[in-house]
């Protein structure tokens, strides 16, 4: 079965390009084609998508991000990757901390499209290489615990956002939280979002359920 994708975007120039970009290859199809982030939640009932992609900027309601966790809030199986013209890092980080799988520079969607597409599809996590140098460093220590690897194997499939985590490990908010914390700093990062990405490279690294990271970096 070919990866269906939901294509958003306010302006019709940019869903035209990319339908016919993905038309051209196998293994995926453009199952919709909507102007708004209003349009995509009715699109996901009726349409059935496996992948959204949704630039940034859509004007005149949601934009991506608030899209991104609308979508995670239903707990819907669909990936959501953010299409963006810009590279600050504060927008992609947003992003995955909205429960995105994706963030994708415009200027490298040509060449990675599809790549990115196939990544977030089967559960990973997918960033352009000039967001993923900027986010991500080495951790300090590799030294970790069965709880630790069990947990970042939560945190690296699909990017959950913190409720489907309290959902899927029967712990409360104020625990994983404390537990992030705990890991984050024990790894030399600082915030959620470096311990999600190292969770996504860390499944692929050690062969761990579906693919968790995609990006330019050799692994």
């Amino acid at each position: 079965m070919p990866v269906r994708v939901l294509l958003v975007d306010d302006k019709p120039e940019p869903r035209e390009a990319f339908s016919a970009l993905i038309a051209e290859e196998d293994g995926f199809e453009v199952c919709g084609s909507v102007p708004s982030a209003a349009d995509a939640m009715r699109a996901l009932e009726t349409k059935r998508p496996d992948v959204i992609i949704t630039d940034l900027n859509i004007q005149g309601g949601p934009d991506g991000i608030q899209l991104s966790k609308a979508i995670r809030a239903l707990d819907d199986g669909a990936a959501v990757m953010v299409l963006s013209g810009h590279d600050e890092s504060v927008f992609a980080e947003r992003a995955l901390l909205a429960g995105a799988s994706g963030y994708l520079m415009k200027v490298d969607a040509p060449l990675e499209l599809f790549d990115a597409l196939s990544c977030v599809s089967k559960g990973g996590v997918y960033l352009s290489e000039t967001m993923w140098t900027q986010l991500y460093h080495r951790p300090l220590t590799e030294e970790l615990t069965d709880q630790d690897r069990g947990f970042l194997t939560l945190l690296g499939t699909r990017n959950p956002p913190l409720r489907l985590l309290v959902e899927a490990s029967g712990r409360s908010e104020g625990q994983l939280l404390k537990q992030m914390h705990e890991l984050a700093q024990r790894l030399g990062y600082v915030g959620q979002t470096q311990l999600r990405l190292y969770a996504a490279r860390w499944m692929v690294r050690n062969r761990v359920g579906q693919p968790g990271y995609g990006g330019g970096s050799a692994l």
